[in-house]
């Protein structure tokens, strides 16, 4: 379980700037990747939630205590500055 947090935790930015990169090249409007980009960081947020409810049911504390919260993934996809303004 800590190896795929570890995992998600790595790549999570990195994967989401990729995409919005992409966007951008295909697109070709900031506005637009603006509209589009934090809906699909939300749900990526929200899924994330999930699975750290799930392991601070099941787990014990000290598990529970590594992961990022759901506010730590969101200030991964804001510190990478995925959608610029």
């Amino acid at each position: 379980m800590k190896e795929v947090h570890d995992l998600f935790k790595s790549t999570a930015a990195q994967r989401v700037n990729e995409w919005i990169d992409h966007l951008r090249v295909y697109l070709q409007d900031e506005e637009t990747v603006g509209v589009l980009v934090p809906p699909a960081q939300g749900s990526i947020v929200d899924r994330y939630r999930q699975f750290h409810d799930l392991v601070r049911a099941e787990y014990d504390f000290s598990t529970a205590a590594a992961l990022l919260t759901p506010a730590g993934v969101q200030n991964l996809f804001s510190s990478g500055q995925g959608a610029k303004e």
